[in-house]
């Protein structure tokens, strides 16, 4: 059985720079469309009111275009 690293969130106050010590460090490649999203539903999950995710998904090398 083979067994592939899929997901991590990180939160940060400065994504941008988050994303970009990994981009160089990992090689990893920034995936568009960015996050802008929120809501009722994303407040209800978290519990914290007015919730808003902000930030950009990255792919590890070797998982191709689909990973």
């Amino acid at each position: 059985m083979k067994v592939r690293y899929v997901h991590t969130n990180i939160v940060t106050k400065d994504w941008q720079r988050l994303a970009a010590f990994y981009q160089q460090a990992l090689d990893c490649e920034r995936l568009e469309p960015g996050l802008d999203i929120g809501g009722k539903w994303l407040a209800d999950g978290t519990g914290v009111p007015d919730a808003k995710l902000t930030g950009i998904h990255l792919r590890l090398p070797g998982y191709g275009t689909t990973g």
